[in-house]
């Protein structure tokens, strides 16, 4: 499974609790594109991990439901890392979130020097 496979449940999960999870909703927190989310979607969903229902109140939505395996899919991912997840509020969480896919859409490596790969653009100040 790929990390942004993970991700995606992750969100899921924490968002399903207050309420129905949109494919937006999952893009936003994420930084992806809808687009982008939906293409994974098809996979978890053909995985047997998430099902996509019809909106209640619109007939044009449809809202994201972890299946049962997906929910023992992200309990065994947290269950592995049980000491990291606690360090951080699910704030905190989504600010590294954030950061992190802004670096890595910044990080074009060049070809690898004897320093091994450098970022395509010059660090900011």
């Amino acid at each position: 499974m790929r990390a942004a496979d993970l991700e995606i449940l992750w969100v899921i999960d924490r968002v399903e609790a207050k309420g129905p999870v949109r494919v937006t909703d999952v893009a936003h927190i994420l930084r992806f594109t809808p687009g982008g989310v939906s293409k994974r979607l098809d996979g978890l969903e053909t995985s047997g991990l998430v099902e996509r229902r019809a909106h209640a109140g619109d007939a044009r939505a449809v809202d994201l439901v972890l299946t049962g395996e997906g929910r023992k899919v992200v309990r065994r991912s947290r269950a592995a890392h049980p000491n990291i997840l606690p360090l951080l509020s699910e704030a905190e969480w989504l600010q590294l979130s954030e950061l992190l896919a802004k670096l890595a859409a910044e990080w074009k490596p060049k070809q690898s020097g004897p320093d091994g790969p450098t970022p395509s653009r010059a660090a900011r100040p």
